[in-house]
């Protein structure tokens, strides 16, 4: 767990300046902890992104084959679970500024996703081999994630926000999600193609 705790530490730290910033911008409380929740989601996204590409490029065997490199990926999907948990706090408190409720079930499956957010980090800790329940359960992560970004993203296209983002920065998120699925999928398709 040492190696674990400095990028922990820079986490926190990241997401107090994204509290003290939002602060900065609003000193209105609901809108203060949606953009929290804004920003910390961005920066999920980012670390989501890196991730993607980690796997796309190298591979969870190869990321497995080197212990120096397996601990550095866990360490990497442990700060993005404890950077989506402090999304998840911001939203929470959002909701309750706002007297909204956040127990409807339509809510269920995102309860469940954070849930695994969470916990496979903390499991994949101490499992220093790739089996294929694991590799599986690292993809649904990953993928069922990177969805949720992008309807994330597809939807708010369209609506209207306090201090909105430019449409353009929305459509450069989901060019870089595109883009990080496809180098994930394509070698598959090209060894596909290779073998016929």
């Amino acid at each position: 767990m040492k190696n674990e705790v400095i990028p922990i530490i820079a986490v926190l730290l990241w997401e107090t300046g994204i509290y003290f910033l939002s602060a900065d911008i609003s000193n209105n409380e609901g809108l203060k902890y949606q953009l929290c929740a804004r920003y910390s989601a961005r920066t999920s996204f980012f670390m989501l992104l890196a991730m993607l590409f980690w796997i796309g490029i190298q591979r969870l065997s190869k990321i497995y084959g080197k212990e120096s490199t397996r601990t550095t990926f866990v360490s990497a999907m442990l700060c993005f679970a404890i950077n989506h948990l402090i999304h998840f706090v911001y939203i929470v408190l959002h909701y309750r500024y706002q007297q909204l409720s956040l127990l409807k079930p339509g809510n269920i499956f995102g309860a469940i996703g954070y849930l695994g957010i969470i916990i496979l980090p903390i499991y994949l800790l101490q499992k220093k081999s790739l089996t294929k329940e694991r590799c599986i359960a690292i993809h649904i992560m990953i993928y069922t994630t990177t969805l949720i970004f992008l309807t994330t993203y597809l939807g708010r296209l369209s609506k209207e926000l306090p201090f909105p983002s430019p449409p353009l920065f929305y459509d450069l998120c989901l060019f870089l999600i595109l883009f990080a699925v496809a180098v994930n999928i394509l070698p598959f398709l090209t060894k596909y193609d290779g073998r016929k």
